[in-house]
């Protein structure tokens, strides 16, 4: 389209933006720069885009996700099974979500023990104890700082609640995105632009998860797919979209549909980075779908075994991912001890060898009490 879909402004090159239809935070890499002008990208939706990010932020997080452009935010709030809270930027290294200081009283001295993230933030905390003690020497607490990084062998929790009214309108304009920017035009989905834009509410969407799976799934695919119906017979226009093969969605875009008949489909592998040719068998009567918006079933038993599936893929990458690190840093450590040498030679081999032995070690007894 040459108009901005929301305020109908025709494009030039100083208000042209590219727009997300799948979001950028959840790995979506399917975009356009002809839908929305750049101010209306950067208004509309975007309270309901944030909350549905947020609320796959844990998938993202835990299968490594790249994002086109920005980095993974941290997932905040995950809680161990002693009740420390956590964060989580990446699948595998969890961070306190705050510093922990303690402090005993011993007759005439205060001792403090402080955990931080970071040595900035350590001596953050030390200045703030200076102004209460002045005759503190940062300096010379300084010289006791240790440094170390170990393996969390407690469970974090985390719930995951997908849905709600402002995702529900993320989820409706990823699918109006996609109608425009496969079909070139608006004039079937122009109804739903009050809904978008907070001006009135709708009930056009719900969780749609079939006991068969309208699709086969590659064996370690974790991706999202949208496929677009429209059917002038049924007079129907509606979307399946489902987010990391886990979370799925049926979007009634219209029912009074008058254009030709049409299907198209986009699905994006995440883990591989690539899109797979997918045909979906999606048939759907348009009185059929507007009873599953209205008295939605949300089959718990297809949802948790979709989940399952793609945490285990999630557990594999962060195994793999484990493993290469432990390798990395233990190749590093011997390399610093016998800077030295000028070759490599059997002690180092030797050493390298056990140094890897006991970090593996350590990760397997951490797996095993978790």
């Amino acid at each position: 389209m040459e108009l901005c879909y929301s305020c109908n402004e025709k494009f030039t090159d100083s208000n042209s933006s590219q727009e997300h239809i799948l979001l950028n935070s959840i790995g979506g890499r399917l975009k356009s720069k002809n839908l929305l002008c750049k101010d209306c990208n950067s208004k509309f939706g975007y309270k309901s885009d944030r909350e549905l990010s947020k609320q796959l932020q844990f998938l993202a997080n835990y299968l490594n996700i790249k994002r086109e452009k920005g980095e993974n935010q941290p997932l905040k709030g995950l809680i161990s099974e002693s009740g420390k809270k956590y964060n989580l930027t990446d699948g595998s290294k969890p961070s306190l979500s705050k510093p922990e200081i303690e402090i005993e009283k011993q007759h005439d001295q205060i001792n403090y023990s402080i955990s931080a993230r970071d040595e900035k933030e350590l001596i953050g905390i030390l200045n703030g104890i200076k102004k209460k003690h002045p005759e503190l020497n940062i300096d010379e607490a300084k010289k006791h700082f240790k440094w170390k990084e170990e393996y969390l062998t407690e469970s974090l929790t985390h719930n995951m609640a997908i849905g709600g009214n402002l995702a529900f309108k993320s989820i409706v304009k990823t699918a109006v995105n996609y109608y425009i920017f496969i079909r070139n035009e608006k004039s079937q989905i122009e109804h739903l632009l009050p809904y978008l834009k907070d001006n009135e509410e709708l009930s056009v969407v719900h969780h749609f998860h079939p006991k068969a799976l309208p699709f086969k799934k590659e064996i370690e695919e974790v991706s999202h797919t949208i496929h677009l119906v429209g059917n002038k017979h049924e007079k129907a226009l509606y979307c399946f979209i489902e987010f990391f093969s886990c979370y799925s969605f049926l979007v009634l875009l219209s029912d009074n549909y008058i254009k030709e008949n049409f299907v198209s489909t986009y699905t994006y592998d995440v883990i591989q980075n690539k899109i797979i040719d997918r045909k979906v068998k999606l048939l759907l009567k348009s009185d059929f779908i507007k009873e599953s918006i209205r008295n939605p079933e949300l089959n718990f038993k297809v949802v948790k075994q979709k989940l399952d599936r793609v945490m285990q893929i999630g557990d594999k990458i962060q195994n793999k991912k484990q493993v290469s690190i432990i390798i990395e840093n233990s190749v590093q450590k011997i390399f610093e001890r016998f800077s030295h040498e000028s070759k490599i030679t059997e002690q180092m081999i030797d050493d390298l060898s056990n140094e890897v032995s006991i970090e593996f070690a350590k990760y397997l007894h951490r797996n095993q009490k978790k």
